[in-house]
């Protein structure tokens, strides 16, 4: 691969001294980096701005494999099948469902519709039993839709369902060509009294290591309390990775973190964030009628912590830049790739429409 150099703007003075210099010192043509480079390295990943909720595309190069991470809101936003069908050719060889929360489990739902072959997919198993109360349970359990998708699988190519998923912090559970996906997390009966945080509370965690780096991706796990501050103790899916952090030191560290919940206030605690210590954060995220994601308190705290090295995170990068509200929303142009061949030294993270064509 060739390296990649960044391009610097030259203003009139500074291309007056480099053609007075010229003939003493070679010239290097200086480019940004381009996005065929990117995409030919080892490992890409794809936060795909697909608007409400998280859709997540991983291509290992050197075997055409593909693992896809949730996707997205099938009835908002951009339409996955156009991106998928850009980038997979054949069959996902790995499909990951973090949690039924229909803007994560839909749009893999619609994929499966639209023809994609799934061979092996992972749910954390929670049936959403904290929606079914009441005299009408069983009624609302038979109309529910997650549930009936559910209901439809395994699908035509699918040879494993795991439902629910094991979770297993020191062993592999599946290693295309070298990446490797630990599960730290996953919930088929998950804590909370509210049924927004208990369905959130089931996500499946998971870690990918490629060589010397780690990505650490959190569905939408709960911290706190969402009128908690940042810098209380973490509680409910952040606390028990911590605790799982004590046993087996830095398996939380990652140098890219998919932050938890859309950069919701419910997540996102000092505490969690330190010990991830990322090089890049990035948002899924979405302004709707409703809410507006990430909130700023949240960004504000992910561009200003400092880590015991004094490093701070070099980017944080969210799949809503520049949409103030939810009338000036828009999506499929803020998408986010990051890739790798492995080296600490190589990995770049960046919206698309930085890299060059």
């Amino acid at each position: 691969m060739k390296t990649i150099k960044y391009k610097t703007p030259f203003n009139l003075v500074r291309q007056f001294f480099v053609l007075a210099i010229i003939c003493v010192l070679p010239y290097t043509s200086i480019s940004g980096p381009a996005l065929h480079d990117i995409l030919a390295m080892d490992l890409v990943v794809h936060i795909i701005d697909v608007g409400v909720g998280d859709a997540i595309l991983i291509e290992v190069n050197d075997s055409d494999q593909d693992v896809l991470i949730d996707g997205g809101d099938r009835r908002k936003g951009y339409d996955i099948i156009k991106y998928l069908g850009s980038y997979v050719d054949g069959p996902i060889d790995l499909g990951i469902i973090t949690h039924p929360d229909y803007d994560h489990w839909s749009g893999m739902e619609k994929v499966l519709d639209n023809g994609f072959i799934i061979k092996e997919l992972w749910d954390p198993g929670y049936g959403r039993d904290c929606k079914f109360r009441g005299s009408n349970a069983e009624t609302k359990k038979n109309r529910d839709t997650y549930l009936k998708f559910i209901r439809s699988l395994p699908r035509s190519g699918m040879n494993t369902l795991l439902r629910p998923v094991s979770s297993n912090p020191t062993t592999p559970l599946v290693t295309l060509d070298g990446v490797e996906f630990k599960v730290l997390y996953a919930s088929e009966a998950p804590m909370g009294n509210e049924c927004s945080y208990i369905i959130n509370n089931a996500s499946i965690v998971v870690r990918m290591q490629y060589k010397d780096i780690v990505f650490l991706f959190t569905g939408d796990i709960n911290g706190k309390e969402r009128k908690e501050r940042s810098n209380v103790s973490p509680s409910y899916v952040e606390a028990k990775l911590l605790e799982l952090n004590e046993i087996h030191p830095d398996l939380l560290k990652a140098d890219v973190l998919k932050v938890p919940h859309h950069g919701s206030q419910t997540a996102n605690t000092r505490a969690f964030i330190k010990a991830v210590q990322p090089r890049f954060a990035v948002i899924s995220s979405s302004n709707t009628s409703h809410y507006t994601l990430p909130k700023k308190r949240v960004l504000q705290q992910y561009g200003r912590i400092r880590f015991k090295n004094k490093d701070k995170i070099e980017k944080v990068l969210y799949t809503n830049y520049g949409e103030p509200n939810y009338e000036k929303r828009k999506f499929g142009d803020d998408h986010i790739l990051c890739g790798t061949n492995g080296d600490k030294n190589d990995l770049i993270c960046d919206y698309v429409w930085n890299f060059e064509e």
